[in-house]
């Protein structure tokens, strides 16, 4: 086998690999709110590593390497009634604060912690216009454009805001988001509606995500078949390089 098919062959079964994982995180999650779905997008081996005089490039195994991003497409929401359950109908992220910078989710399953602070599910502070938003009052209203009043006295507004190159942001775990140590600017939104006693759902989509994982063991399993014929072949042109 030539080392550019080797490395091929070798680059497709890993590209598989990986889409499956992925697939399979996507089935994971599809009962957490605001999971965006990953997806893998393939581009060529071969057609980089072939020459290009003249003839045709056989491209059988040029989906070797495979580049994921995220899905940001809306997912339906689903109505909980929950006072502090909110999801933004349109683009936009909400914005919260972490030991590691402020990171962004599309989940809002939110509660208050013991200093009355709106927080995550796992305690971090979704950020209002002006800071962490602090409500005391028994009865929270949520505004379609994100402002909360607290027994009808206003206390903040959720800070709301989104990016030119989402594909610049990498899930961290627990629904958020983060662009790492990339200087990328947030922009604040204005075509969104926020929901009050509705959280989004996962955008996963079972159906999807069975075909995805059916194709990917399938071609998987071709790939093997023909990485075993190949050493076979081999083994055959080393058997009569010897005999002869």
């Amino acid at each position: 086998m030539s080392k550019i098919a080797s490395d091929a062959l070798t680059g497709a079964l890993k590209a598989q690999m990986k889409k499956m994982d992925i697939v399979t995180n996507n089935l994971a999650n599809m009962s957490t709110p605001g999971y965006k779905a990953m997806r893998t997008v393939f581009h060529g081996f071969l057609a980089d590593q072939m020459p290009h005089a003249g003839g045709d490039t056989d491209e059988s195994l040029s989906d070797s390497a495979a580049n994921t991003f995220i899905d940001f497409s809306q997912a339906p929401l689903l109505e909980t009634g929950g006072m502090l359950n909110v999801a933004i109908e349109g683009p936009g992220l909400f914005v919260v604060s972490t030991p590691g910078g402020p990171m962004y989710t599309r989940n809002g399953q939110f509660s208050l912690d013991k200093e009355q602070r709106l927080v995550t599910g796992s305690g971090h502070p979704v950020m209002g216009q002006d800071g962490a938003i602090i409500a005391k009052g028994s009865t929270i209203r949520i505004e379609t454009d994100g402002s909360i009043l607290a027994d009808h006295v206003p206390v903040g507004r959720l800070q709301v805001v989104d990016f030119k190159d989402r594909t610049q942001l990498y899930a961290v775990g627990a629904g958020l988001f983060s662009h790492g140590t990339k200087k990328i600017p947030a922009e604040s939104v204005t075509k969104y509606s926020v929901r009050q006693g509705f959280i989004e759902i996962s955008n996963v989509i079972l159906t999807q995500e069975i075909i995805e994982l059916i194709t990917c063991v399938r071609t998987y399993q071709a790939y093997k078949k023909v990485d075993k014929l190949m050493d076979e072949a081999d083994d055959r042109m080393f058997t009569i390089s010897t005999i002869k």
